[in-house]
């Protein structure tokens, strides 16, 4: 397994609603990129489940979901940074 993960206080959405206590996890197959789950401890994380079950419906990889774009300023960008993360390749991440 392979993991990624993304800080709420990274997030521009979640610093304009001023709730940046929390993280995005992703957690893929370290030889698919298949995503197996996550974990969402931040705001509005029910409104990000729907992308979640939808990508491991469909066998989704990370590399799918870090190649798709998310609107800004939105939460559901944490899930791209998470993927980003998983490949190394996350420039927002908070050290």
């Amino acid at each position: 397994m392979k993991t990624g993960n993304f800080a709420t206080a990274g997030n521009g959405r979640s610093m304009i609603m001023n709730c940046t206590d929390g993280f995005v996890k992703l957690v893929t197959h370290s030889e698919t990129g298949e995503i197996l789950g996550a974990c969402m401890v931040a705001p509005r994380a029910t409104d990000m489940i729907g992308e979640i079950a939808v990508a491991m419906k469909a066998e989704a990889t990370v590399e799918e979901i870090a190649d798709t774009i998310h609107a800004h300023p939105t939460v559901s960008e944490m899930i791209m940074e998470a993927a980003h993360d998983v490949e190394g390749l996350c420039c927002h991440k908070l050290r």
